[in-house]
This record gives C-alpha cells, sequence and structure tokens, in this order.
C-alpha cells in the first residue's frame, strides 16, 4: 500500500472523514499535554516549566477540536445527514462548552495576545471597553496564565479549567465527531469523490 494518496484524491471529498482525523490527533495532543501536565517538569532544554507550556498546548489542542466539530457540522449540512445526527453533535459541542467553560477566550487570550495584553482583545475585552473601561485595567484582569499543579488547574484571568474535566470533554467530543461521521456513512449515498469548479 502507498502511503502517497492517488493522484485525483483530495481532502475536499470528505470534509466529514477530515473532520474525524483532525478530531483525533487534537484529542490525543490534548491527551499528550494531560499527561505531561501530571508528570514533572522535563527542564533538559529550557530553564522554566515545561507544564506551564503544555498547559498552553493543552488550550490550544481543546479548541481545535471545536473547529473539527465545526467541519463535521458543515459537511453534516452539505451531504443532507439525518438533522437529528447533527442536533446530536451540538448538543456534544454546548455540553463541551459546558464542562470547559472561557476555554474560547483562553484560546484567543493566548493567539492574540498582542491585542489581549494591550486590553484591545475582541470578546469579553470589547464588552468591558465598550461598556467604558480602561483598557489597562481590562488587560490587567484578563491576563496571568498559569497551571497549577496542585489543584491541576488552569487559569487565564477569570477563565479556569481542570485537566481531568478537560480529558473526559475531549474524549467525548472527539467520540461525538466519530459517531456523527458513522451516521453520516450509514444514511447518504454519495459519489465516491465530490468535485466542483
Amino acid at each position: 500500500m502507498s502511503a502517497q494518496p492517488p493522484d485525483d484524491w483530495s481532502p475536499a471529498d470528505h470534509p466529514e472523514a477530515i473532520a474525524v482525523s483532525e478530531g483525533q490527533w487534537w484529542q490525543w495532543a490534548a491527551q499528550l499535554a494531560i499527561a505531561r501536565l501530571a508528570g514533572e517538569d522535563d527542564c533538559r532544554f529550557i530553564p522554566v516549566s515545561t507544564r506551564q507550556i503544555d498547559a498552553r498546548h493543552l488550550v490550544l489542542a481543546l479548541a481545535q477540536l471545536l473547529r473539527a466539530e465545526a467541519l463535521q457540522q458543515a459537511a453534516l449540512k452539505e451531504l443532507e445527514v439525518d438533522p437529528d445526527v447533527r442536533l446530536r453533535l451540538r448538543d456534544a459541542r454546548e455540553r463541551y462548552l459546558h464542562d470547559l467553560p472561557g476555554l474560547e477566550h483562553m484560546r484567543n487570550a493566548l493567539i492574540h495576545f498582542d491585542e489581549w495584553s494591550g486590553g484591545r482583545g475582541h470578546g469579553p475585552q470589547k464588552v468591558r471597553r465598550d461598556a467604558g473601561d480602561d483598557p489597562r485595567e481590562v488587560a490587567r484582569d484578563d491576563w496571568g496564565f498559569r497551571f497549577d499543579p496542585a489543584t491541576g488547574t488552569i487559569t487565564h484571568g477569570a477563565h479556569q479549567l481542570h485537566t481531568s474535566i478537560a480529558l473526559r470533554a475531549a474524549n467525548e467530543l472527539a467520540a461525538a465527531i466519530y459517531d456523527a461521521a458513522r451516521s453520516a456513512d450509514a444514511t447518504t449515498s454519495r459519489p465516491a469523490a465530490r468535485r466542483t469548479g
């Protein structure tokens, strides 16, 4: 079996499969980060806590699982899969966000640190600025990323998540993405490849 896909293959032909694949990779990235957070710091290469780095990676991996779910939702809609399948996946996303409140804000603060460090971020920072709060004060209140190994919690500003809850939530959302793809395979008939253009 060749490691190269056939010449006529494209990921655009099967976004539901890409959603499963990427969902699994990010689930595994989250599992790896959580396992490393439970261990000791590895200071072979850098003079800082590697667990603080792993905590950042965990937040990004958890946020990427949401991207995989969004891709799966778009694929299910395009394939005209039974709306109940889409509703089950939506419910899984809502449980995920309920279990990991503030995840998207934590991710945005990490990715857009240049804006958030000055109080110029979107989301809750914009709401506060629009209400008249000084950006300097907004930045101070929405800063301070850290992992506490004693409690297994990651905190950024007012937002906090616990690694044991994150592990369960990641596993459940990845499973829901996979289950939705299986339902799509079982309920749709389509050509092996869809091409546009």
